[in-house]
């Protein structure tokens, strides 16, 4: 990343499909809690992606790096990558799997529209 910045100082990056496969929950935690601590403090990284968007008991890079446990509720890396609250992660798990993806399907809506503008 720096030897990119350093070639192209005046470019933002994206960071895509990062994550630690295979590995313990407390040493993917801490990579994840690193990662995006890192991430968010570079000035030239604007985007990041962590691959592990999908659940636990489909994950090809093993539970410990899924964002959705295998009924589709947030992991706890998961309410930390969307930047949820508790209490809004409370709230969130109550609700029913409709309401979810309605939300997110508003919130991604919203994002294209703003994009293509």
């Amino acid at each position: 990343m720096g030897q990119v910045n350093a070639s192209y100082p005046n470019q933002t990056m994206w960071i895509t499909e990062f994550g630690l496969p295979q590995q313990s929950a407390a040493a993917t935690t801490e990579f994840f809690n690193q990662s995006l601590s890192y991430f968010d403090r570079t000035p030239f990284v604007t985007h990041y992606s962590w691959f592990g968007a999908f659940r636990a008991d489909v994950s090809n890079v093993g539970p410990n790096s899924a964002l959705l446990t295998s009924k589709g509720k947030l992991t706890d890396m998961g309410v930390s990558y969307v930047g949820l609250t508790d209490a809004e992660a409370a709230k969130i798990s109550g609700a029913s799997t409709t309401t979810i993806f309605a939300g997110w399907t508003m919130a991604i809506l919203a994002v294209m529209f703003w994009t293509l503008a």
